[in-house]
């Protein structure tokens, strides 16, 4: 145990002293800071970077809201990451993945062939894939990955491409309480990433919230464009007020809306 110590105390000063700080970046540091105590780190997209705390397995980590993924290699395009995810052994026969980090949705995808075409269809251009570890030996070199902006500045703030195809779910609530329609059919897609336009009649809410094969819900709101993955043939819409906002405006189990209609996706 005290040969491990004294072998991550050694790693950790010749990081520092090989990649010194010259004064924070745009980003506080962000893109300068590769080690810590006994953790490896590989920045990406502020908040987002590939962590290591045992040798040669990585994951992404980037806010709660999003769980840690497990990753061998990615790439950076934009405001997305993407790349291979290993198997339950850590093996190179795992899944495909794609994340924006603007709306944090996670997609996962079969074959890189799908990853490619879903890229594609968001004209988004596919960059260099790589395993954490050789970004990890190339920053401990001295040298920066790719993607990093230049010293001294940020990340760039890209906006998201929306489709024209966005179906629209209209969420009602009068007298006789709440409801909503989805208008329109859901084709299937190859990229497996849906966007929905909502309707709501009211333009002040903190009350209901939406949320798609149980994913985390997002807040209701007039005219808002969201976007949801799903997996097989159906997806789940769900429009209810949560648990906790529920308890915390006095809302007796018995009188909590929870409305759920699941939706087939049409090929």
């Amino acid at each position: 145990m005290k040969k491990k110590l004294v072998i991550w105390l050694m790693l950790a000063i010749s990081f520092s002293c090989s990649n010194p700080k010259e004064g924070k970046s745009g980003d506080d540091g962000f893109y300068e800071s590769i080690a810590g105590w006994d953790i490896r780190h590989v920045p990406i997209i502020p908040p987002f970077r590939a962590t290591s705390t045992y040798p040669e397995q990585w994951g992404i980590q980037g806010i709660k809201k999003l769980n840690d993924i497990q990753v061998l290699a990615f790439g950076v395009t934009r405001n997305y990451i993407y790349g291979k995810i290993p198997d339950v052994n850590y093996n190179d026969t795992g899944r495909w993945f794609l994340i924006n980090t603007n709306s944090l949705l996670y997609s996962e995808y079969d074959t890189e062939s799908e990853l490619d075409a879903t890229l594609a269809k968001y004209n988004l251009e596919k960059n260099t894939i790589k395993l954490c570890e050789e970004y990890f030996q190339q920053l401990s070199k001295g040298e920066r990955c790719y993607w990093f902006p230049k010293k001294g500045k940020s990340y760039p703030k890209y906006q998201d491409t929306i489709p024209v195809s966005a179906v629209t779910i209209n969420v009602m609530e009068d007298d006789k309480g709440l409801d909503f329609e989805i208008l329109g059919t859901i084709k299937k897609d190859v990229s497996k990433i849906y966007y929905f336009k909502i309707l709501f009649n009211k333009e002040r809410n903190d009350l209901y919230y939406i949320s798609f094969d149980n994913a985390s819900p997002k807040l209701l709101s007039n005219k808002d464009v969201v976007a949801a993955y799903a997996e097989g043939d159906s997806l789940i819409v769900s429009v209810y007020t949560p648990f906790s906002v529920a308890e915390k405006k006095g809302i007796r189990e018995e009188d909590r809306i929870v409305l759920a209609k699941a939706v087939p996706l049409k090929k």
